[in-house]
């Protein structure tokens, strides 16, 4: 994990980055929470192949204080941007708590693909511009009962305190109040955020090919549906008591992530098919408290092909993707292969994830060589001729 700052036109934003060709991209809605902290429940949940980036806006977290006069929705969409680019993230997963649902909608028309919004209660036109001298949710009233009862600040320190480890929420209140203190010194006319206005939702709109999950306590179950965060791809996922559903709801997300995850690589290697070679066949589990497979090889470069750190893709007895691997260890045993996986340790590991699998490489891994050598694909099936 790396802490660092990005300069960008709104100012410089603190980002917290753990890198992974498959990223999941977390953004805050309103309020001086640290990011991180924010959504650390959902990030200790994700499995090592699943990387992230949490972004503090200006004047919130551990960004620098910056006014924002001037700046619009606009402005924050195209500084986000620029961080990943300069990341040179390619793909990722984008979960929007509240506001940030907004702003998503905007990063969505970006170059940088986005393979599925993960959004929690984001903002909708609705809610964002109603009138609320009468409250539209009565069910709200318990949360607006307590909130009148404890004030807002003991309000969320109790629901802080309920939820994050004593060292965890301990952090997060230092930096809110530090920051609080902050931005009480700046001038009158220091704005904190950038504007949004009703011309943010113009021609706002999610292209269906772009899954949604939408989580939300269940009492707005029609307000998202008549949002503009609804597609013939979005789906809604109802629980929570109060609006911080990524601390209620992290282990329902994490599991929306991986399924994600696990359908955007059948999708990559399934369209890429003919990509793919025979490198071995599974023989057998070789030591059952190492976790390590006896691997019939059919290559002639078995060395290059199972040393530690190379890429395995697993296919089933149908021909079927399972999932990719990392080779940890590799030794030769008579006439086999011994491999071992990065993280499986067990034979339970083994079978559950391979069941008589075929492994193979991609073909951006082939070796290269004078081309009076051949791979045997590139020869089967030709005739030949005599001279």
């Amino acid at each position: 994990m790396k802490r660092f700052e990005v300069s960008t036109e709104i100012g410089s934003l603190f980002v917290t980055y753990q890198k992974q060709k498959k990223v999941l991209v977390c953004l805050s809605g309103a309020g001086l929470l640290p990011s991180y902290e924010n959504f650390s429940l959902i990030l200790e949940k994700l499995p090592p192949t699943i990387g992230y980036l949490t972004i503090d806006f200006p004047n919130t977290g551990r960004s620098p204080i910056r006014d924002q006069a001037g700046k619009n929705l606009d402005n924050l969409a195209d500084a986000v941007y620029k961080v990943l680019e300069e990341l040179a993230i390619s793909e990722y997963i984008l979960c929007a708590h509240s506001l940030s649902g907004i702003l998503a909608c905007k990063l969505l028309n970006k170059p940088i693909k986005c393979q599925a919004l993960v959004a929690l209660e984001p903002t909708t036109k609705k809610v964002m511009f109603a009138d609320f001298s009468e409250n539209p949710y009565p069910e709200m009233e318990e949360q607006m009962r307590l909130l009148e009862e404890f004030g807002p600040e003991l309000y969320f320190k109790n629901l802080t305190q309920s939820t994050f480890n004593p060292e965890t929420n301990k952090e997060i209140w230092k930096l809110m109040q530090e920051k609080g203190l902050e931005l009480e010194n700046q001038d009158p006319e220091f704005q904190i955020s950038g504007e949004i206005t009703e011309e943010d939702f113009e021609n706002l709109s999610i292209e269906s090919h772009v899954p949604v999950f939408i989580f939300c306590q269940p009492y707005r179950e029609k307000e998202y549906r008549e949002s503009e965060y609804w597609t013939s791809n979005t789906k809604l996922i109802l629980g929570g008591n109060h609006h911080y559903l990524q601390w209620s709801e992290s282990e329902k997300i994490v599991d929306i992530i991986k399924n994600v995850r696990r359908k955007m690589e059948i999708k990559e290697i399934t369209g890429d098919q003919m990509n793919y070679f025979n490198v071995g066949k599974k023989s057998s589990i070789h030591k059952v408290y190492k976790g390590e497979m006896r691997v019939l090889s059919v290559t002639d470069f078995s060395e290059e092909r199972f040393k530690k750190g190379a890429e395995l893709a697993l296919f089933d007895e149908k021909d079927q993707f399972v999932k990719t691997v990392t080779i940890a260890s590799h030794r030769k045993h008579k006439n086999f292969d011994i491999i071992k996986f990065k993280d499986m340790y067990h034979i339970n590991d083994i079978e559950k994830n391979t069941r008589a699998t075929v492994s193979r490489l991609r073909k951006k891994t082939l070796m290269t060589w004078m081309r009076v050598n051949f791979y045997y694909h590139e020869i089967i099936g030709l005739e030949g001729l005599r001279g």
